[in-house]
């Protein structure tokens, strides 16, 4: 048996994007078998900017008993500025998508810098992207699927860089897979810039091999990388280079899965038996240790929010666990340990 920190995990989105007691107590529940103890929603579709979304997030969460919503605050919306002073003493950090308006992003780091508050960036960019579902490469023609470029995540993450070290504001970024735009956050935290990367573990086990049978639950974003790129996400693991791990949990209806692969909506199911499948493929394939484990899913998240969550979970590692979800990546497949 090992007793381990309650997960928490900064990138969640309740089923079909849809924010109601319903959608937030299915989730509450499917954290809770899972070890979730600490959760935020940046990513959601419809982005909380005001006091009455606020107040209707926290009258929400105060129904869930034994899970905790962690606030956070979209920087930028409607291409204007949003209400970052006066809610400042009610959320943790600031949400923004790296491909903003370039002087709106720096009002928001300002604004993080005078509040004492962190920056989530989502990484992308929509007009280089287009409509791409997967990365372009060798092989990507076999699919015909529109393409995307790596070229996109490089620009965007070089750019953010520079406002993190301008303004030295705490910052993670999200949806970061490509290679050479790991090299160059791990560039600028070796010269002491305060960034921070997550990963879903998804994109430490799947390669885009996985496009071949066009199956629409294993449409993500971003993409899965080749083979060799994903065999480089597990070195940067194994050589501490990632800082945070997420499930990337978010669940769609099968009538928004449904159809061909480029109209499916983006979204995997992740968060069945999540430990089981950290335990199974990084700590017993001696990627990680339980200590560095533990890091990655809830220490370095609450150091990063300024958090100190007790919740603990007992792991035992002489059990298994099958996952049942039908539509699960995973589905019908047996990992080590169990949460008990």
């Amino acid at each position: 048996m090992v007793i381990l920190d309650g997960i928490i995990d900064l990138n969640l989105v309740p089923k079909d994007n849809k924010v109601s007691t319903s959608s937030l107590e299915n989730l509450s529940k499917k954290m809770v078998e899972n070890g979730v103890v600490g959760y935020m929603m940046p990513q959601i579709e419809i982005k909380i900017v005001s006091d009455s979304q606020l107040t209707l997030l926290e009258s929400l969460d105060s129904k869930m008993k034994n899970t905790q919503l962690l606030q956070s605050i979209s920087g930028i919306h409607d291409n204007k500025l949003t209400e970052l002073s006066s809610l400042s003493d009610r959320y943790l950090a600031i949400y923004i998508e790296s491909d903003s308006d370039k002087n709106l992003i720096r009002r928001v780091f300002e604004y993080a810098k005078m509040k004492n508050r962190p920056v989530i960036c989502k990484i992308q960019n929509r007009v280089i992207d287009g409509d791409g579902s997967i990365f372009n490469n060798q092989d990507s023609f076999y699919f015909g699927l529109p393409t995307r470029e790596r070229l996109s995540e490089r620009v965007e993450v070089a750019s953010i860089i520079e406002m993190i070290k301008y303004f030295e504001v705490p910052t993670l970024l999200q949806g970061v897979t490509d290679i050479e735009s790991l090299n160059l956050i791990d560039l600028a935290k070796n010269r002491g810039v305060k960034v921070l990367v997550e990963i879903s573990i998804h994109h430490l086990i799947f390669d885009d091999s996985i496009y071949a049978n066009f199956n629409n639950y294993s449409k993500i974003d971003p993409p899965f990388q080749s083979q060799k790129g994903k065999d480089q996400l597990l070195q940067f693991i194994k050589d501490g280079k990632i800082d945070m791990l997420t499930s990337l949990h978010h669940k769609v209806s099968e009538s928004d899965k449904s159809g061909s692969f480029q109209e499916s909506q983006y979204g995997v199911t992740g968060l069945d038996s999540i430990l089981s499948i950290y335990y199974t493929e990084l700590v017993q394939k001696n990627y990680l240790s339980f200590e560095k484990l533990s890091n990655l899913i809830s220490k370095n998240q609450q150091k990063f929010l300024g958090l100190n969550i007790s919740k603990k979970i007992n792991f035992d590692t002489k059990q298994r666990s099958k996952i049942k979800e039908k539509n699960s990546l995973y589905f019908g497949k047996t990992f080590n340990g169990k949460i008990v």
